[in-house]
């Protein structure tokens, strides 16, 4: 039988990861994490200027076109 070090069910041979449990569609690596970019609060704070009616007391997420999300 195969040998399959980590247990996640993609044997050594052809598992990228063989140390580190992964599914098979990421060739048994783990999934990569990355910080997702979007419409939040944060997306254009600290890159004035702001669209309008984003930097009002009513509406404190700061909106910029300045941001890749703008």
């Amino acid at each position: 039988m195969p040998r399959d070090s980590d247990g996640d069910g993609v044997v050594d041979t052809v598992d990228d990861c063989p140390t580190v449990k992964g599914p098979a569609d990421s060739q048994g690596c783990p999934p990569k994490e990355f910080p997702a970019l979007g419409d939040s609060c944060p997306s254009g704070d600290g890159a004035p200027p702001y669209r309008a009616g984003s930097n009002t007391r009513g509406d404190v997420c700061h909106r910029s076109s300045q941001t890749a999300s703008g």
